[in-house]
């Protein structure tokens, strides 16, 4: 983790906030520069009634105060720290990203076991092996709970994992120390496009934002990845780390 908020700041240089969106599902910072970054919003986490923020953070702050966020206890700092995270990094490796179905870059085999941390059944139909279990904290029919992560992850030849959990930051304590295949791929709008930050994954399918006013006025209105990819102000990509 503490290599993600120190590259994050090294590449913020002098930026500041210039605006950002908590939504209903998405959280949205758009720095002086004009970068911008996505991440999810914990919802069932959230305190504090009608007024989660003990005050309004202005826009006009140092990208790298943001960035610090992520460190934070409360839910939504850490939305707000991990959005503007990716909008530091999302666009360093751009001239490298490419487009495509995330199976074909997994080459998952019949004979394959996927461990999904997070359902993403619906957003990833075309996965499909021998055996895929199921990760999910809440309990739903055809997963497993999150705490037998370190009794099967191990023994998987592909991780599929959602960048949600960078969200939660179970990614940091309940995931990343079992990884032991070359074949994970973090998936979702919350996805850091940055693989120095990250020791065992091997591709990025995250989010690019291709009209920043448009996904702020988006994720405003209560929307979220379908809406921005559907209007056009966002496009998947995919990053394989070299």
């Amino acid at each position: 983790m503490r290599k993600l908020l120190e590259a994050a700041k090294q590449f913020a240089g002098s930026a500041a906030i210039e605006d950002y969106v908590i939504g209903i599902g998405l959280c949205i910072v758009k720095l002086s520069d004009g970068r911008t970054g996505l991440s999810y919003v914990l919802k069932s986490e959230i305190r504090g009634g009608c007024s989660p923020l003990e005050r309004i953070l202005e826009a006009g702050q140092p990208a790298t105060e943001f960035v610090e966020f992520y460190a934070s206890s409360d839910p939504l700092k850490v939305s707000l720290g991990l959005a503007t995270i990716n909008a530091c990094l999302n666009q360093v490796h751009e001239r490298d990203f490419q487009s495509g179905d995330l199976t074909e870059f997994l080459q998952i085999k019949p004979h394959d076991s996927v461990a999904m941390v997070g359902d993403l059944r619906k957003a990833l139909p075309g996965i499909k092996a021998q055996r895929v279990y199921v990760f999910e904290r809440e309990n739903s029919t055809g997963t497993l709970p999150d705490w037998m992560i370190p009794y099967i992850l191990p023994e998987c030849s592909v991780a599929v994992i959602t960048s949600a959990s960078l969200s939660n930051k179970t990614f940091w304590f309940q995931v990343e120390p079992y990884l032991r295949t070359s074949k994970v791929a973090l998936v979702g709008p919350t996805t850091p496009l940055f693989p120095e930050a990250f020791h065992n994954v091997g591709i990025f399918a995250g989010f690019k934002i291709t009209d920043t006013d448009a996904a702020l006025k988006i994720v405003a209105r209560g929307g979220g990845t379908r809406n921005l990819l559907r209007e056009g102000a966002a496009t998947k990509v995919v990053l394989s780390r070299k």
